[in-house]
């Protein structure tokens, strides 16, 4: 049997009692963002259940705290917040959306500009915020506050009869003459534009040069950043790099990574996240989670607010191996740096230009000693202008006169530089980078996780962990990957191409196969590119077997070295075109010659071969020796 209903007041008791309630309401929804949240909520998306989580609240306070001058009292030398939260968490529906119109009811004249990556984008907000304040719920309970002037009522900006104003604009979009109390940043920088270093330049650019001189008093004025992060220098990562003292980060991740406490600015209140534990599960379930997990790149951005993966990306910085002087206290996760090396090698990756905002030169000295490569801790990693990058060669050649070769990267400076130095540094050698940066970076990842790369000890070295965090955000949103360049030139450098047991073809078949399929390289296909670089072999594809009186010719080389015998690529006896064999051996399996022969036999007439066996076409392959 269920319970009764309490029977409610009537008459004149009950009018009062009623109106005395919704007094209560109004006053709470004037008082507390987070009350107002959820009741807008029902005006803004009225087919969609609000689902309901801490970081509303936890979000609320910090946005009140700014909204009531409190937030410049507190932190003085503060410009704003930064808030970085999961995608299709409701951010822009609290940020953008319905904070001005609270802020509005207690605060009329307050004026906000808003801006997003898009005009599209922007505009939709501002039309969600004035349908909020023109629907009838809305003007029933505040419409008393303030109302919208007819004369400024457009879609991307409108005004109250009380002087405050609310403007959007994108990002690249012209602001002059318009400003504001409370300027708000919400994805101002999209997922499509994260992958071009232009836009994220210019998105960049605009925000130091345009958006930031739009506070009408500088003095009190704030900003607010909201969005979901996605590469190392999108807008949250490039303020908190270039005016990190000036902006208060707040910063919450889909899965908690460790344990978590909130502390509440307002109220002083705590809440407890346990680590592994999930931002509105019942959204987010495990299935999700996991499918999101798949996709590094958007799990360490979007998801977990940090745009380089826990523990790397292609290269994790667990991997790495580490070593100290001969004479030093060993670690114990440390070895003992060798005395002398079988082979050393420096590694040149250069910059475009001497700019604040442009990359480093790095360069480095390497040694190896079997299959073991060891970093130097003798490192050039700076923003040098040309003049700068050819001292630091000729310096470090000469720090270093046993390090015979010098790969140096053709792209930027690297073909200047050589041409400037070859008759003044030795060995210089100039690398055309094939492939993607991710291919080659994966091509060299497997020495590392081996543990046959070693950087010195960060108890002797401070770059040693700026270098393994770059090295471990390379290629999934990392702002620099120079380090990481350099690195990977050196490994694939000294790997032996022939002992790698790869199947090889010449880097002019691989770039044509690259402008006719521009997609990225696999680690297989870069390795294919490399024995002609190393050992000055053009390895083509062979012909069909089989056919004999063409010119099909298998192999095309460089000029011998003066004193090495050049082998022959036809058959001296019976001009067989396809010979099996290496670079320092040939064999006719037409007539059975042989280059390792002391004698030649007499020349016999030309027999031609008996073709072989048929096979499908395309499935020929080289073995690491070159047979066939």
């Amino acid at each position: 049997m269920g319970t009764e209903p309490t029977p409610q007041p009537r008459g004149k008791l009950g009018k009062l009692l009623a109106e005395r309630r919704a007094l209560a309401e109004t006053a709470k929804l004037v008082s507390d963002l987070a009350a107002f949240f959820r009741w807008a909520w029902e005006i803004i998306e009225p087919e969609t259940p609000l689902v309901w989580s801490f970081h509303y609240e936890y979000l609320c306070e910090w946005l009140e705290l700014v909204s009531s001058g409190q937030f410049k009292q507190r932190y003085p030398e503060k410009s704003g917040l930064i808030i970085c939260v999961p995608f299709r968490s409701a951010k822009s529906s609290l940020v953008t959306i319905c904070w001005p119109v609270w802020v509005w009811l207690k605060s009329p004249a307050k004026r906000f500009l808003c801006a997003s990556y898009s005009d599209r984008l922007a505009c939709d907000h501002s039309i969600k915020r004035r349908n909020l304040i023109t629907s009838h719920r809305f003007q029933e309970k505040f419409g008393s506050r303030f109302s919208l002037v007819d004369d400024q009522n457009r879609v991307d900006s409108y005004a109250n009869d009380k002087t405050g104003v609310c403007s959007a604009t994108s990002v690249g979009g012209s602001v002059t003459g318009v400003g504001a109390n409370i300027l708000i940043g919400d994805d101002c920088l999209s997922q499509d534009g994260s992958y071009s270093d232009a836009i994220r330049t210019s998105t960049n650019r605009w925000i130091d040069s345009t958006w930031s001189t739009r506070r009408n008093d500088p003095s009190s004025d704030l900003f607010v950043y909201v969005q979901q992060r996605l590469a190392e220098d999108d807008v949250p990562g490039h303020l908190m790099a270039e005016q990190k003292d000036k902006f208060l980060l707040i910063r919450i991740p889909l899965e908690a990574e460790e344990d978590e406490t909130y502390l509440f600015p307002l109220s002083g209140r705590t809440y407890e996240r346990k680590k592994g534990e999930i931002l509105q599960p019942q959204r987010f379930t495990s299935d999700v989670v996991e499918a999101l997990r798949q996709n590094s790149n958007v799990w360490s951005g979007q998801c977990q607010q940090r745009p380089s993966p826990a523990g790397g990306g292609i290269i994790k910085s667990h991997w790495w191996r580490f070593y100290v002087r001969p004479g030093d206290p060993v670690p114990a996760d440390a070895v003992v740096l060798p005395e002398e090396f079988e082979e050393m090698a420096q590694s040149w990756d250069m910059a475009f230009k001497d700019k604040k905002t442009s990359d480093f030169v790095v360069g480095g000295v390497w040694g190896r000693n079997g299959a073991t490569k060891y970093l130097m801790p003798d490192l050039v990693w700076d923003r040098l202008d040309f003049v700068g990058t050819k001292k630091a060669v000729i310096d470090l050649s000469a720090r270093w006169p046993k390090t015979y070769k010098k790969w140096v990267e053709s792209a930027a400076n690297g073909e200047a530089i050589i041409s400037e130095l070859q008759s003044v540094v030795a060995g210089l050698i100039a690398v055309q980078p094939l492939g993607s940066k991710a291919a080659r970076l994966s091509a060299a990842a497997p020495d590392v996780e081996a543990g046959n790369v070693v950087l010195p000890h960060p108890s002797i070295c401070t770059w040693t962990r700026r270098f393994i965090d770059e090295c471990s955000a390379a290629c999934c949103g990392g702002k620099h990957d120079d380090a990481a360049d350099m690195l990977s030139q050196a490994i694939n450098g000294f790997r032996d191409p022939l002992a790698s047991g790869w199947v090889c073809v010449g880097s002019s078949i691989f770039t044509a196969e690259q402008n006719a399929r521009p997609a990225a390289k696999t680690a297989d296909e870069l390795a294919r590119a490399q024995k002609e670089q190393y050992t000055g072999e053009k390895t083509l594809k062979p012909p069909a077997l089989g056919i004999v009186g063409e010119d099909k010719t298998l192999t095309a080389r460089r000029l011998p070295k003066p004193g090495v015998v050049r082998l022959p690529d036809v058959c001296p006896q019976c001009g067989n075109k396809i010979l099996a064999g290496t670079a320092e051996w040939r064999h006719c399996n037409a007539c059975n010659w042989d280059s390792k022969q002391l004698a030649a036999a007499p020349k016999p007439e030309p027999i031609a071969p008996e073709p072989p066996a048929a096979r499908p076409a395309g499935n020929q392959f080289i073995d690491a020796r070159g047979f066939f």
